[in-house]
């Protein structure tokens, strides 16, 4: 995959003993453009539970390889919108939950450049 990181587990040890009972797991697919840039990030905060649903986030990017939009769904299931620059520096982010309450929104000025 070029050197990304695709997929995590994380064990407990007790007294050098694997807990069945705890770990999570990050599973991370990519889209390839002129770099990696993530296309699901997956996490799983409990491995011993089968029904336990993990938690997702989607990606998703313009003609030019610049972040447009999050969808993710966990315990507040939201909508993350972003406004890119033509460099694809963020200058804008909104968040958009199914309830519509607590949607924060971030502007970004950049000086110089930076």
């Amino acid at each position: 995959m070029g050197g990304v990181v695709t997929h995590q587990l994380q064990t407990v040890k007790k007294n050098n003993v694997v807990q069945a009972s705890k770990g999570n797991e990050t599973k991370n697919a990519y889209s390839w453009w002129d770099s990696a840039q993530q296309a699901t990030t997956s996490f799983d905060n409990d491995t011993s539970v089968s029904t336990n649903i993990p938690f997702l986030s989607t990606y998703y990017y313009d003609t030019s390889g610049h972040l447009t939009t999050v969808s993710i769904q966990d315990g507040r299931p939201r909508t993350v919108n972003y406004i890119t620059d033509s460099y694809g520096q963020i200058m804008n982010r909104d968040e958009q939950n199914q309830n519509g309450n607590g949607n924060p929104r971030d502007i970004y000025y950049y000086f110089d450049g930076l």
